[in-house]
Formats: structure tokens, sequence, C-alpha cells
């Protein structure tokens, strides 16, 4: 028999997409699924969507409702509730290729794998594309240094994001989400993938990813954005005591391209008067001047953070993930200090 797999969705007002998410699971291959719902407080109708699965669904589904503390909350419920040995997080305005469980499951069978990971197709439709699912291209990673290597030197098609991976359920053990922040993949992940003793990628976008523009993560600009540089921070903290020293450094780097983003974006989007931009030019600053006394960056990168520092507004920011990569190709780091 089958292990049973858990199909985790956080809600929130996405009455209209909502459907055709749990209807791709319904229509999923695999046939020991579990869906589980948590709703974050919608006000439309979503919950009442949702709760009609739960009432006529040909599989287990289950609803429940929460005040509204954000997804961070939402995911941790789901956690707690669901009762699958594997467990996979899809949003609620995503939707599904018909077998993408079972092309997941049956890689993690074949590859011993504890994360399997597919790639996620940007839609604004609900059309599905021809795919070849007996040819899922996959990429093995089959120890955890080449696991870390492959995820924090941005060298892979591994992505931060908790969503379009199916994670034996053991990676998530204990992982506790940044209740009330979003950016919550960010400040996590690297917890997680440290844990994996092999993980799989495979290149069919099996997982659709649908623009949303009333998404939390593609709406107006607001100081919830801000919670990327504690999510920053926390993998920095993690790196250094993990022995990770040359990628806790070269997420100085990040840290530093996220303030200034962010001070960009607060000056042209709220006000160029904001109170919170003296607190990021501070940030920035004191973060420039650590990543630049490492001796990491190339003298270029040095002057341009140097600039930055008293005009924060001019010239184009560096890629961080480029960036690390070039370094790491180089010769500049290892993963662990010896």
């Amino acid at each position: 028999m089958r292990p049973l797999i858990s199909v985790l969705i956080p809600v929130y007002q996405v009455e209209g997409y909502l459907g055709r998410c749990l209807d791709s699971v319904l229509a999923q291959t695999y046939p020991d699924l579990e869906i589980c719902m948590v709703d974050d407080g919608s006000t439309d109708g979503s919950a009442g969507i949702g709760q009609r699965y739960v009432e006529q669904a040909p599989m287990p589904v289950s609803l429940s409702r929460a005040e509204h503390l954000g997804v961070s909350h939402a995911r941790q419920r789901l956690l707690e509730q669901a009762k699958g040995e594997y467990l996979f997080f899809l949003d609620s305005d995503d939707f599904l290729h018909p077998q993408t469980i079972e092309t997941l499951y049956r890689l993690a069978v074949r590859h011993g794998a504890d994360i399997v990971q597919c790639k996620m197709g940007h839609t604004g439709e609900d059309a599905m594309p021809p795919m070849d699912i007996d040819n899922p291209d996959e990429r093995v990673y089959p120890d955890r240094e080449q696991v870390m290597v492959a995820f924090l030197s941005a060298d892979s098609s591994l992505r931060v994001m908790l969503a379009g991976k199916l994670y034996r359920r053991e990676m998530l053990q204990g992982i506790r989400f940044p209740v009330g922040r979003i950016h919550e993949d960010e400040a996590v992940m690297h917890r997680i993938m440290d844990r994996a003793e092999a993980v799989v990628t495979t290149d069919l976008p099996l997982y659709r990813y649908y623009t949303n523009p009333e998404s939390i993560t593609k709406g107006s600009f607001s100081y919830a954005r801000y919670d990327a540089l504690d999510a920053n921070l926390d993998r920095i903290r993690y790196c250094y005591g993990q022995g990770y020293e040359f990628f806790a450094k070269m997420n100085c780097l990040y840290y530093c391209v996220n303030c200034l983003d962010l001070y960009r974006r607060t000056r042209l989007e709220i006000s160029p008067a904001d109170p919170h931009l003296p607190w990021l030019l501070e940030k920035y600053r004191a973060m420039a001047a650590y990543f630049i006394s490492t001796g990491l960056p190339e003298p270029g990168l040095s002057q341009a953070l140097r600039g930055w520092m008293e005009e924060p507004m001019v010239g184009e920011l560096p890629s961080y993930f480029a960036t690390v990569r070039e370094y790491w190709h180089m010769g500049k780091g290892e993963l662990r200090a010896k």
C-alpha cells in the first residue's frame, strides 16, 4: 500500500480560484491523498467553497477556520493537522498537473529522496501545457553536502519557496514558521534543506503558479516586505552556526541588496520623507561595511557598496544570485569552514 500524502493548502480570499485548485488535487492519479485546508479568516466565499469540498469530495478533506494571522500561522496549523507520511504545500490560487503527486512520489522512491521539487510554470491561464511525464529530466543531489552546495550557492534550480515540493514528513517536524510575518519561505528553507540526505528536482512544470494580482506577494508595496530582512539575518546566523561561513558572508550581500531595494521602493512608492528610510540606510551601511571587511567582494563591488552608503538611489543593484555563483566558481569559499 502506498503511503498517505497530505496536500496542505492555506486559504485566504481566493473564492475565484479555490475550486480550480481543489479540482486539480481531486484529479491526481496518486490514489492515497488527503487535503488539509486552513482558512485564514477569509471574508469572501472561500470558506464556503472549501466546506462544499469537505462534504462532497471522494477523498478525505478537512477545513479549519482561524482568525486572520497570516499564511505562516495557517501553514503551522496545517503541519499540525496533516496525517501523511509525505507533505506537499499548494497555494490556493495555484493548481497542479494531474500526475504531479504521482511523479514526485515515484522520484522520491527511485532515489531515496527526502525532498522532490518540480518546476513552477508561471501562468495567467487555466490551461495545462502538454508534458512528457515519462521523461522527468531529473537532477539528483545524493547527499547532504551536495544539497547544501546546490541550495546555498544558487547554482541549481533549487528554490526557496515551500510550495511545489514533496517532503518526507520528518523534514518539516519541529519547523516553526514566523507567525505574523511574510517571507516565511526564506525564513525556514535553509533549515529544511540542511536536514535532507537526498534531494531531486524535475524540470517538468507540474506546478502551475498562477499570476494572481491580489496575492500578498504580488500586491502593492507595504512595510510587511521588511520581514525579508529578518529572514536574511536568520539565514546568516544559521550559516555561521553550522560552519557555512562563505555562504554566511555572501548572504550579507543579499541583506545589503534587500536593504537598498526596500529603501528605493519605500522612497518611490510610499514617500521620500518616510521615517523608515534612515533606519534602512543605517542597516545597509552597517552590513555593507561588514561585508567589505570580510575581503570577499571584488574591488568594483566594494566601491559600489561604499558609494551606496551615501547615494542609495543611484545605480543598478548587483544580482546576489549571479554574484554568489561567480564567487563560488572562483574558489572564494568552501561549504564548511575547516
